[in-house]
């Protein structure tokens, strides 16, 4: 009775030893995988987006590519856009991390004070709100350019992948 309670405990101990030795690897691994991505991108977390944005790069620019794959443009329409998003691009205010810190400091100060400044937080808030007001439609109007270089076809074909992409959000949700 001993012998296979002994066992039983072995074979319990030997399980956890191999959980946690596996366990370690995946840790070793995936620290390797993130230190390596940050070597190759100094300044860059392993999760944070390279440039990019709505007109191209690495995450936001693919939803407009994306909707415009499938609908084999002309070469010209092909020009057309390539020029409507340099343009775009172009137009585009760069990233002032001057700016970006003050906001920063500013965020910080608010939430180390002693009383809570509503009016300040106010500010903060609307701002933010007014940047990315003027940011969704600077895309808006790029995307609707785009849209004004499609056939009737084209825009039948777009019509439909719409359809039934949110068909498909609608059964999964």
């Amino acid at each position: 009775m001993t012998d296979s309670r002994n066992y039983r405990r072995t074979d319990d101990m030997k399980a956890t030893k191999r959980w946690a030795l596996a366990a370690a690897a995946g840790l070793l691994l995936s620290m390797t995988v993130v230190s390596t991505a940050s070597a190759n991108h100094p300044g860059q977390g392993p999760c944070q987006e390279r440039g990019g944005g709505f007109y191209g790069g690495n995450q936001g620019g693919k939803q407009l590519t994306r909707m415009l794959r499938h609908l084999d443009l002309s070469d010209a329409q092909k020009q057309q856009v390539k020029a409507i998003l340099a343009r775009a691009e172009a137009e585009r205010p760069g990233r002032d991390p001057e700016a970006k810190r003050a906001q920063m400091e500013r965020h910080h100060q608010l939430m180390k004070a002693a009383e809570f400044d509503e009016q300040a937080a106010r500010e903060m808030i609307a701002a933010g709100q007014a940047r990315m007001a003027e940011m969704r439609l600077k895309q808006m109007r790029v995307k609707h350019e785009i849209m004004q270089l499609l056939t009737a076809e084209q825009k039948q074909q777009l019509q439909e992948r719409r359809a039934n992409r949110m068909k498909r959000l609608d059964d999964r949700f």
